[in-house]
């Protein structure tokens, strides 16, 4: 029986990645619609907060869950278990990602995991935001988390800018 179950977890069709993609930019664009979260009262870009946006987007996106058949399951913001464990790079570094939609608990349901970068992020860390949404999306069947979509927003100045995992080039 585990053998159909992780078959049957590893097919997503491309309209459901799509319909994914499309949830979550209509909550990044309502965020940053919001007064004051991306510019300051001056007009002025604001730096540093990238959880606040994550969180913002988060909400949005709950709202917009609530109409698809992923209305049953968990959207979480900085959520770090696997299990009753932590969740653990390869290196076995804890990792919290910024926002998952899952079924708390199992590996069951792990459908998106969404990294937030600011423009005003050190290259070195949106490189290691790269490898961790790499690693949670990885497909093999001995991968440990096997998210069907990983995304890394990056917070433009004048506005987001998407890169997705698994990357095309990188699944058979």
């Amino acid at each position: 029986m585990g053998e159909v179950v992780e078959i049957a977890e590893s097919f997503m069709p491309n309209i459901k990645i799509e319909q994914l993609k499309h949830l979550l930019h209509s909550a990044v664009s309502a965020a940053y619609a919001e007064p004051k979260l991306i510019k300051k009262s001056n007009g002025e870009n604001r730096k540093g907060n990238e959880q606040t946006i994550a969180f913002r987007v988060g909400i949005h996106l709950h709202e917009l869950l609530k109409c698809t058949e992923y209305s049953h399951l968990n959207l979480d913001c900085e959520y770090n278990k696997h299990g009753d464990d932590p969740k653990r790079s390869k290196e076995k570094d804890i990792i919290r990602p910024d926002l998952i939609i899952h079924s708390r608990g199992n590996d069951c349901k792990n459908i998106l995991v969404v990294e937030f970068a600011g423009w005003w992020k050190e290259s070195e860390k949106i490189k290691e935001d790269h490898k961790k949404l790499k690693e949670l999306t990885n497909p093999n069947p001995n991968g440990s988390y096997r998210y069907k979509l990983g995304v890394l927003v990056v917070i433009g100045e004048n506005g987001p800018t998407y890169t997705y995992y698994p990357r095309p080039d990188s699944t058979s």
